[in-house]
């Protein structure tokens, strides 16, 4: 994890079709947003070279947080995908939350993309605060 608060809209992608996506209409609006990259029994080079073109395309520098749920990484890549995050992100002054309880594993909460939200990250945990409802009430007609 990467310490610090940021508040943005929260979008999301599977980490291939983010990084196909980039430069064409369908690059979705990643400026001052929260971005849940996501993926599913990815090897972990193949994260690492998804995540490295983001970073080299110059979509990373301008979310405001980044959150990673729980992906389907061997188990044993956990902590050198960690480093590996935390490296590749040293320079942004964003912050990052590993392991949040969404995506392909279990338990996998439901998180309301397009919304603002508030990423606080601290030291040994982190969270996501909801500014606003992901449904609103239509009026009957």
């Amino acid at each position: 994890m990467r310490a610090g608060p940021a508040i943005g809209r929260l979008v999301a992608g599977n980490s291939s079709l983010v990084r196909q996506s980039i430069g064409t209409p369908y690059e979705g609006p990643v400026r001052d947003a929260m971005l849940f990259p996501e993926g599913t029994r990815d090897a972990m080079p193949v994260v690492d070279e998804r995540l490295l073109h983001l970073r080299a395309s110059g979509l990373l520098p301008r979310v405001r947080g980044i959150v990673f749920g729980q992906l389907s990484l061997d188990r044993s890549e956990e902590d050198e995908f960690e480093d590996f995050v935390l490296d590749l992100v040293s320079d942004l002054d964003v912050p990052v939350l590993m392991d949040f309880p969404a995506g392909h594993e279990i338990p996998n909460l439901t998180v309301p993309l397009g919304t603002e939200v508030e990423l606080v990250v601290e030291e040994e945990t982190g969270w996501i605060q909801y500014h606003e409802d992901a449904l609103t009430l239509l009026a009957p007609a």
